[in-house]
C-alpha cells in the first residue's frame, strides 16, 4: 500500500517535521539530505510514507520521492540495520548512490555512516546489489536518473502490479522514463508508451 501525506509545514527541525494535516500534526522522521528541498515552515508538502508500529511508539518516515521510501524499505531488510541506521545511509547518499556502492562492493564509502561497520557495509553490499539499478551513464559521462532508483521503481510495479513480462517493463521504463520525472510521471509515461506498443 502507497501512503503518503499532505499538508502544511508547522515546525522543521534537524531530521524531524512536523506536517499539518486538516488539524492533525503529525511528526515526521526525515533524510537530512532532503531537508533543503522541503517547503519553508507554512508552506504544503506531500511525502510519502512509512509507518513503523512498535509496542510502545508509532513513528514516521518521510520522502519527497519514493525511490527513497523504496530504498529506505530495502535497507530495513538487511540484517544489523534499524530505522535509525536506514535514515542516516539516506542522509548521506541517495538511493542511486546505494545502488553504486553496492555494485562496486565499495564497502568503504558505506563505512563513513555513523554505525555501518565493516560487517553491516559487506551484508549492504551484498543484499543492495540485485535490488538496485546503478545510475546509467549519459553519453557525457555524467550520472542520469534513467533506469534509476525511480526507474527501478516503474518497473517492478509494471511487472508485480500490472502483469508486465521483466524484459518489457525494462524496455519500456528505458524509451519513455526522463532523467526529472518522478515517480507518478514516469510510471504514467511508461503506461502511455506501452499502449502505443501495445497497439
Amino acid at each position: 500500500m502507497i501512503g503518503h501525506l499532505q499538508g502544511s509545514i508547522a515546525l522543521k527541525a534537524e531530521r524531524t517535521l512536523v506536517l499539518d494535516v486538516a488539524g492533525v500534526g503529525y511528526e515526521v522522521e526525515v533524510p537530512a539530505r532532503i531537508l533543503a528541498d522541503l517547503a519553508e515552515v507554512g508552506g504544503t508538502q506531500r511525502l510519502h510514507t512509512h509507518l513503523m508500529v512498535r509496542e510502545d511508539a508509532h513513528k514516521l518516515f518521510g520522502f519527497i520521492d519514493i525511490a527513497d521510501r523504496d530504498a529506505f524499505r530495502l535497507l530495513l531488510r538487511t540484517d544489523g540495520v534499524g530505522p535509525a541506521m536506514a535514515m542516516g545511509l539516506l542522509s548521506q547518499f541517495t538511493p542511486a548512490e546505494l545502488a553504486e556502492y553496492a555494485h562496486e562492493n565499495n564497502q568503504a564509502a558505506l563505512s563513513r555512516v555513523p554505525g555501518v561497520g565493516k560487517k553491516t557495509a559487506a551484508r549492504l553490499c551484498f543484499n543492495l546489489k540485485d535490488k538496485l539499478s546503478p545510475v546509467a551513464k549519459t553519453a557525457a559521462g555524467q550520472a542520469g536518473t534513467a533506469p534509476s532508483a525511480v526507474g527501478d521503481s516503474v518497473a517492478r510495479t509494471l511487472v508485480q502490479q500490472l502483469g508486465f513480462k521483466d524484459k518489457e517493463a525494462k524496455l519500456l521504463v528505458e524509451a519513455s522514463v526522463l532523467p526529472d520525472m518522478d515517480y507518478e510521471q514516469a510510471l504514467q509515461a511508461a503506461l502511455r508508451a506501452s499502449t502505443g506498443a501495445r497497439a
